[in-house]
């Protein structure tokens, strides 16, 4: 599967993992899945992400911070929610994130390859 042309730029790709979905995450950046072939690269900016995954469930503190870091890029990465907790609220309750997720990837915790499926559905969109 092709993703990108040649002359196409790399998608940053930037994660915030908490929770068990933070070890199929970095397994997705490892040279068995080897999402850069797809045009993935993983970045530790949230500047200067294309894609921003937010994975498990996070504390209401995390989330309000995120949120606040967010609306202030100029450049809005488009988001992806990963795992059951990430869509609803999770084992603890937490409420949910009022970011604009283009895609929710659902399982708990979902295997790398629906992740990568699901990360490249959204682009597309």
């Amino acid at each position: 599967m092709q993703l990108l042309r040649k002359n196409d730029l790399l998608r940053h790709v930037y994660f915030i993992e908490s929770s068990c979905c933070g070890p199929e995450l970095l397994n997705l950046f490892s040279s068995r899945y080897d999402p850069e072939r797809l045009g993935f690269v993983r970045t530790m900016d949230m500047k200067k992400a294309d894609i921003l995954i937010i994975s498990g469930y996070s504390s209401e503190k995390t989330l309000d911070k995120l949120e606040k870091e967010y609306h202030e890029l100029d450049n809005k990465p488009k988001i992806v929610a990963v795992g059951g907790c990430a869509i609803n609220k999770g084992p603890l309750g937490i409420k949910k994130t009022k970011l604009p997720a283009i895609v929710f990837i659902p399982g708990c915790p979902p295997r790398p390859e629906s992740i990568i499926d699901g990360i490249t559905r959204g682009i597309k969109s």
